[in-house]
């Protein structure tokens, strides 16, 4: 009979708080909509990554030697910060949005649809190197592949940060129910910081205690597993308080901006 370690504790302890925190993120999507700046469809993937990966990894005490289960488990783990970012660009986007519609000092919309494209590619590059990890049989090869994936993840990041601390020094020009959203992407880039501080680690490091595998449970605990715990209730609690926005709702010049304002009046 298999017995149970602290690894397979962890992973069920993600199972936990991810299974009903799916559930919130599906009715949170419907409630606000899959348009691009609603954030809350990438807490899914993000909770459904996190469900299957748990699940591959509890497999393999039923299956010890499944190839397919680890490397299965180790994709969906390198992949997990995607969702993060993906997340944030969104609710980071809304937030500018709103800045948009009462001042002129915001980012463009297509700021965020550009910022997109590392993160999606990231994600591409990490499922194909995490596949080829997993065809070389060695759990410790991080191939090249992930790693530039990581890297794209990393530059996501940081103009991420540049985004937020421009847009929450103009927080007072968006409109008072989104100032709260503000201050929550705000508070969650710190916990975001360790969650990509650890998966540089994982991939760049040449100490085996980062690996997501094989690596220290404890590390893995405390710097992915309770971050991204923190940031997906963050985001939860918020998106419950929000106020449902149209999609046709998004300023696209001035103009359209000035008229939605005094029609808001």
């Amino acid at each position: 009979m298999a017995v149970l370690t602290f690894r397979d504790g962890v992973m069920i302890l993600e199972l936990i708080f991810f299974t009903p925190a799916l559930g919130l993120s599906i009715w949170l999507t419907y409630r606000h909509g899959l348009w691009r700046r609603s954030g809350f469809i990438f807490l899914v993937l993000l909770a459904l990554v996190r469900i299957n990966g748990a699940c591959m990894l509890l497999a393999t005490l039923l299956h010890p030697d499944s190839i397919v289960l680890y490397t299965g488990a180790g994709i969906l783990n390198s992949i997990a910060l995607s969702p993060l970012l993906l997340s944030t660009i969104g609710l980071l986007g809304r937030v500018n949005d709103s800045i948009r519609r009462t001042e002129k000092r915001a980012f463009s919309p297509r700021t965020f649809r550009l910022l997109s494209i590392p993160t999606v590619t990231g994600l591409g590059l990490c499922v194909a190197g995490g596949t080829l990890t997993g065809i070389s049989g060695d759990p410790t090869n991080v191939h090249i592949t992930t790693k530039i994936g990581v890297i794209l993840f990393v530059v996501a990041f940081a103009v991420i940060n540049f985004i937020t601390a421009i847009t929450y020094r103009n927080l007072s020009y968006a409109e008072a129910g989104e100032r709260q959203l503000g201050r929550v992407v705000a508070v969650s880039a710190l916990f975001l910081i360790v969650r990509t501080v650890y998966s540089v680690l994982g991939a760049f490091g040449n100490d085996l205690k980062f690996n997501i595998l094989i690596g220290s449970v404890p590390i893995y605990l405390c710097m992915a597993v309770l971050e991204e715990f923190a940031i997906f209730v963050l985001f939860l609690a918020v998106g419950f308080k929000l106020r449902v926005i149209p999609k046709d709702y998004e300023a696209t010049d001035t103009e359209t901006a000035s008229n939605i304002c005094e029609t808001e009046g």
